[in-house]
């Protein structure tokens, strides 16, 4: 397992890890460019970020960056996802904050190709429809309003 970033869940994911015997690589935080060079070698991509205000309104570049490169994206769910037409084992994993519900979102895709090559291609047609101007703009709206 192949970890970047550092976030809330990085110590758990580490010990669950651990627990399991599972082989893993913590990068900590690195740079836009090298995240996404890490990127293009990845299976899945799992995005355990917590809900907020924000986060409830944007959807992360990294997930539509992986979408595009035909990388299986696991998510918490939230609202911002349905707006986008994402669906549930259709385009998009959506997952408990819980380490346990992560892994087997993970292995889920692992084991299952046809899953797989459904979420890279529904994927990839979503990264393709992405419009960035208004997910700017969007949150732009949410800037101005909590001021």
């Amino acid at each position: 397992m192949f970890i970047i970033g550092d976030g809330l869940l990085r110590k758990i994911i580490e010990k669950t890890c651990e627990k399991e015997n599972i082989k893993y690589v913590t990068t900590g935080f690195v740079d836009h460019e090298k995240a996404l060079e890490y990127m293009t070698c990845f299976d899945v991509l799992a995005v355990p970020r917590r809900k907020s205000d924000t986060i409830e309104s944007v959807v992360p570049l990294k997930v539509i960056e992986a979408l595009a490169l035909g990388i299986p994206v696991i998510v918490i769910e939230q609202k911002v996802y349905l707006e986008y037409g994402f669906r549930n084992h259709e385009s998009i994993i959506f997952f408990k904050p819980d380490p346990q519900d992560i892994s087997s979102a993970i292995l889920m895709i692992l084991r299952n190709q046809s899953l797989k090559e459904k979420l890279k291609i529904n994927g990839i047609k979503i990264a393709k429809s992405f419009n960035y101007k208004e997910m700017i703009d969007k949150l732009m709206d949410i800037l101005t309003i909590s001021k």
